[in-house]
């Protein structure tokens, strides 16, 4: 039996809450577990619950620091985030891609919500390009020399590794997926990154960005 799996809801505003909520209330498969407004809660309750999914809307004060995303997936490695934003903030998106998150979609899309977090369990990544932005303004690769150099040191395999990292998959994720040991996996991330020079996976990221990989 599949567990159902537990979401937690980060947003400062009780209207938005009560929103996002109601529009997942009547979801077969999927439990809101709890909500929070402040990052230190956040924090505190990722750490401890273990949730499945983070829905976050980063637009209080509190919850807009841009590390939040990447705290999260500290606190609870194994969550998938979908960050609720405007439709019109590329750079946004980027960033919260780039921190971790699984999926930007609009903080008004209420409809999307339920098979976007299906998606996102599902291992998925999912960017709302409903409004203006476009995926070369959220990726805006910039695939320059330097890239293009660190990238020819990297054996396909350790390629198709940073690809999987960046888009949030854990060592487990990986290791189905390419058929190979979890220890195997975790060697091959820390080949690459000693390669590329990189030391988080923040620059995993922007290393898949500007060369294209996602």
């Amino acid at each position: 039996m599949i567990a159902t799996p537990d979401i937690l809801i980060i947003d400062g505003n009780a209207m938005s809450r009560t929103r996002l909520r109601e529009a997942l209330a009547s979801v077969p498969g999927i439990r809101v577990a709890g909500e929070v407004t402040t990052a230190a809660d956040a924090l505190d309750t990722a750490r401890i619950g273990q949730p499945g999914v983070i829905l976050i809307d980063p637009s209080a004060a509190d919850l807009a620091r841009p590390t939040l995303i990447s705290e999260l997936r500290e606190a609870a490695p194994e969550c998938r985030i979908v960050v609720l934003t405007a439709p019109d903030q590329p750079l946004a998106m980027r960033q919260a891609i780039s921190m971790g998150a699984a999926a930007v979609l609009s903080r008004h899309a209420d409809a999307d919500l339920a098979p976007v977090i299906r998606a996102v369990l599902a291992g998925r990544v999912f960017l709302d390009l409903s409004g203006p932005a476009t995926l070369a303004s959220v990726l805006a690769p910039n695939q320059d020399a330097r890239t293009v150099t660190a990238l020819e040191r990297l054996s396909c395999r350790e390629r198709e590794v940073l690809r999987q990292v960046a888009l949030g998959f854990t060592s487990q994720q990986v290791a189905d997926d390419l058929g190979l040991s979890v220890k195997t996996v975790e060697s091959y991330r820390a080949r690459l990154m000693k390669k590329l020079a990189l030391r988080e996976r923040s620059g995993i990221v922007r290393m898949a960005i500007d060369a294209g990989l996602i």
